[in-house]
């Protein structure tokens, strides 16, 4: 998780995916998501990149949910998704 363009340092930003994570109970992908899109404008880019599809729907911070572990064998894949905020 992070970003593909320049950005300022935000608290807001970090107040939002928190609270998303632990009190809304969503999982990490759409924390993040959601946080960046209450936080910033279109003028910046955020990503988010796991190593499988089964993170990228499962993963929550630890001790608040279900984390998937990374593949094995590696098979050189991931999920990607990028969005102007």
């Amino acid at each position: 998780m992070g970003f593909t363009t320049e950005s300022t340092v935000s608290t807001s930003l970090i107040d939002r995916f928190f609270t998303n994570t632990i009190i809304n109970d969503y999982k990490m992908t759409t924390s993040f998501y959601k946080a960046t899109k209450d936080t910033y404008d279109t003028d910046v880019t955020a990503a988010i990149i796991t190593d499988n599809i089964d993170q990228w729907n499962t993963d929550h911070l630890h001790g608040q949910g279900d984390m998937e572990a990374d593949e094995y064998p590696d098979d050189s894949s991931y999920c990607y998704l990028s969005w102007e905020c």
